[in-house]
C-alpha cells in the first residue's frame, strides 16, 4: 500500500480522541497511543487491557512540537521514567482530539491536535539497520506496519 492509501485510512482518526499513551522507563522512546471514541476491554491470557478502537505504535524518532508557540513539548530522546519530559509530555494529549493527519512519500506521519500540538513521526529506520518497523497502527480490526524499506504491509494474521 502507498502512502496516500496510509493517509486515507488514517483520516478516520479526524475527530477521535486520543484515549490513552503507553510509555514507561523500560520502553525507552518507544510508545503507543490509543484512539477513539471509547477504550475497549480485551483479555488476553487471562489479563484485562484496554485498548482504543485505533492504535498508533511508534518504534522510530518521533517530536511532539506546540504550534502555536513553536516550541518542542517533547521527543524522542528524553528522559521516560514516570515524570519525565517524554512521559509528561505526551500524556498532555490525553483527551485532544485530532485535527488532521497527513502521510508523506516516505510514511513520514504528521498528526495535529485541536489543541495546536503537532506529532511528527520520522522514518529513519532503513534497510541497514536491523529494525524492521518505524511504526505501526490498528484501523478497521486490521494491523499494518510501516517498514524499514518504506513500505506499508497489512498483517494478514490479525
Amino acid at each position: 500500500m502507498n502512502s496516500k492509501g496510509v493517509e486515507s485510512i488514517l483520516a478516520q482518526l479526524v475527530g477521535k480522541k486520543l484515549l490513552q499513551v503507553n510509555v514507561d522507563k523500560s520502553t525507552g522512546s518507544i510508545f503507543s497511543i490509543d484512539i477513539g471514541n471509547e477504550l475497549i476491554q480485551i483479555k488476553k491470557k487471562g489479563m484485562i487491557f484496554h485498548e482504543g478502537e485505533y492504535i498508533i505504535m511508534v518504534y522510530c524518532s518521533w517530536r511532539l512540537l506546540n504550534t502555536i508557540s513553536n516550541i518542542p513539548v517533547t521527543g524522542w530522546h528524553e528522559d521516560s521514567a514516570p515524570n519525565g519530559a517524554l512521559n509528561v509530555g505526551l500524556k498532555t494529549l490525553v483527551n485532544d482530539t485530532i485535527k488532521e493527519v497527513g502521510v508523506t512519500d516516505c510514511f513520514d506521519l504528521e498528526i495535529i491536535f485541536e489543541s495546536g500540538k503537532r506529532l511528527d513521526i520520522f522514518c529513519d529506520l532503513t534497510t541497514h539497520v536491523d529494525a524492521d518497523t518505524n511504526w505501526f497502527f490498528k484501523a478497521n480490526g486490521k494491523y499494518y506496519s510501516i517498514s524499514n524499506s518504506l513500505d506499508c504491509k497489512q498483517d494478514n494474521t490479525s
